[in-house]
């Protein structure tokens, strides 16, 4: 989970900072008020995007030590800004593929071009994903119900057959 945003010289604002709690976390605001700006800088620090902050750094708790080399209870993304973009995490100076690549094992993005996102099927893989990093078990769960729905499909496939079939050949 996200603990702390900070994001310094930013195309909307000069500095910002926010602290976020467990729960779900929503923002509003009015147009242009830089929403989009301040998730734009969100997810450069994750090397997801180019970044547009001189300094932008985020702090997660680290609880299911997504990697190994990192054994810490929080895990400290920063990017600056001077010649060229540096990338640390826990003050490890690490390329900006490493970054994205290690953010990937938790963190989804968003974006245009995935915005199917939301369709039914792609929002149950992505719950069945976060639970599976928590719970082994799950995953004898959805293999059951994957193997009773393709049991049920063929029967149901069966079933409208021979339903069709009696409707043919009924005669008076």
């Amino acid at each position: 989970m996200i603990e702390r945003l900070y994001v310094k010289n930013n195309l909307s604002f000069e500095e910002c900072e926010i602290e976020f709690d467990k729960g779900l976390i929503v923002f509003t605001g009015a147009s242009g008020s830089g929403k989009s700006i301040l998730f734009d800088a969100m997810i450069a620090i994750f090397g997801f995007t180019n970044p547009q902050s001189e300094i932008s750094e985020v702090v997660l708790n680290n609880e299911t030590k997504v990697n190994d080399q990192f054994s810490e209870d929080l895990l400290v993304f920063k990017q600056i800004k001077k010649d060229k973009n540096r990338y640390l995490v826990n003050n490890q100076t690490v390329s900006r593929e490493y970054v994205k690549n290690l953010s990937s094992q938790f963190i989804g993005f968003l974006g245009f071009k995935n915005s199917n996102f939301f369709e039914q099927e792609v929002l149950v893989q992505s719950f069945d994903d976060i639970i599976l990093t928590v719970d082994n078990s799950y995953k004898k769960i959805i293999d059951d119900f994957n193997t009773s729905y393709e049991l049920y499909s063929s029967l149901s496939l069966e079933l409208n057959k021979i339903i069709e079939n009696e409707k043919t050949n009924i005669h008076f």
